[in-house]
C-alpha cells in the first residue's frame, strides 16, 4: 500500500520561507541544550541535584511499573494499532500545504490521554494513601511531579511520534515534531494534576476533566473551523501546535521561536500551579485545610 501523504506535490515552485528546516532544528537544539544546563552544570549544589535526579528516576520507574501492572501499556499498543489503521487510510490523501490542519488533528489526539491518565493515577494514589506517605520520605513533591509528567508525556508523545514516522513519507522535521508532541503532552499532564486537585472520586472529577480536555483542544478546533492560528496564539497549547506544524512545513524563525518559548513558558506556569495543587492535596490528605 502506498503511503502518499507527501508523494503528490503541486507542480508550482515550492513556497519559500525566511527560514529553512535546518535553522528551525538548530533553534530547537539550542533550546534543548539550554534546558539541560541546570542538570549538567557543576556547582556546589551538585550532590543535592544528583539526589533529586535519583528520586525522579526512581519515581519514574515506579510509574512505569504501575502502568505495566494495570495493563495501560497494552491498551496503548492496541490504540496505536487502531490509529495506525486509520492513518494509513488518511495517508492516501494529498495533504501538502495543510500543515496547520495536520497539526490540529494531531493535537486533538495528544492532549486527551495525558489528562485522563494523570487524573486516574492520582485518584488511585489518593485512595491507597501513597500521596500522604510520600511526605514521610526524603522525596520532594517536585520530584514526584517531574517524574509523573515525564513518564506520561513520553508515553503519549511516543505513540503519535512513531505513528507519524510510519505513515508520513514526505520531508519531515523530526526535532520540531518531537518538541511539539512532548510539550503538548507535558502541558496536558500538568493540567491533569490541576484539574483533579479538588476531587477525590472519578465520578466528581469526570465533568471538569472532559471540559479541561476540550479547553486544551481549542486551538485545534479553531484551525479546523477555518480560523487563523494566530487568533488563539495566547492559548497554552497553541505554541505546541505551532511546533508540530513546523515539522511538516518550513516555518518562519519567528513562529518556531514563538512555539519553543511559549511551550516553555506555559509548561513552567502549569508546573508551578500543579506543584501548588499537589501540596494542597497532601495537606488535605493529612487532615489539614
Amino acid at each position: 500500500m502506498a503511503r502518499g501523504v507527501g508523494r503528490s506535490r503541486p507542480s508550482h515552485p515550492e513556497k519559500r520561507h525566511p527560514t529553512s528546516r535546518g535553522s528551525a532544528d538548530l533553534l530547537l537544539a539550542l533550546l534543548a541544550a539550554w534546558l539541560c544546563i541546570p542538570f549538567t552544570a557543576k556547582t556546589p549544589r551538585a550532590p543535592r541535584r544528583g539526589a533529586a535526579m535519583s528520586h525522579i528516576l526512581s519515581l519514574a520507574w515506579t510509574d512505569l511499573r504501575v502502568l505495566y501492572r494495570t495493563g495501560y501499556i497494552w491498551v496503548t499498543v492496541a490504540i496505536f494499532l487502531v490509529l495506525l489503521t486509520l492513518a494509513l487510510q488518511l495517508s492516501q490523501l494529498d495533504l501538502s500545504g495543510l500543515a496547520d490542519v495536520v497539526a490540529a488533528l494531531i493535537l486533538l489526539d495528544v492532549v486527551v490521554a495525558p489528562v485522563m491518565l494523570v487524573v486516574l493515577m492520582i485518584l488511585l494514589e489518593r485512595g491507597d494513601g501513597s500521596l500522604l506517605a510520600l511526605a514521610a520520605t526524603p522525596m520532594k513533591l517536585l520530584s514526584y511531579l517531574v517524574a509523573r509528567v515525564a513518564v506520561v508525556a513520553a508515553i503519549c508523545a511516543a505513540e503519535m511520534f512513531f505513528l507519524v514516522l510510519i505513515v508520513y513519507d514526505a520531508p519531515l522535521s523530526v526535532g520540531a515534531l518531537a518538541a511539539g508532541l512532548l510539550s503538548a503532552a507535558a502541558i496536558a499532564a500538568v493540567s491533569g494534576v490541576i484539574v483533579v486537585a479538588p476531587f477525590s472520586s472519578l465520578y466528581s472529577a469526570l465533568p471538569p476533566m472532559v471540559g479541561w480536555i476540550l479547553l486544551l483542544s481549542a486551538p485545534a478546533y479553531g484551525v479546523l473551523m477555518g480560523w487563523e492560528p494566530l487568533r488563539l496564539a495566547w492559548h497554552p497549547t497553541a505554541p505546541a501546535m505551532a511546533l508540530i506544524a513546523a515539522a511538516f512545513d518550513p516555518q518562519p524563525v519567528a513562529r518556531v521561536a514563538y512555539g519553543a518559548a511559549g511551550a516553555v513558558l506555559w509548561l513552567t506556569l502549569g508546573g508551578a500551579l500543579a506543584a501548588r495543587a499537589l501540596r494542597a492535596m497532601q495537606r488535605r490528605a493529612a487532615g489539614g485545610s
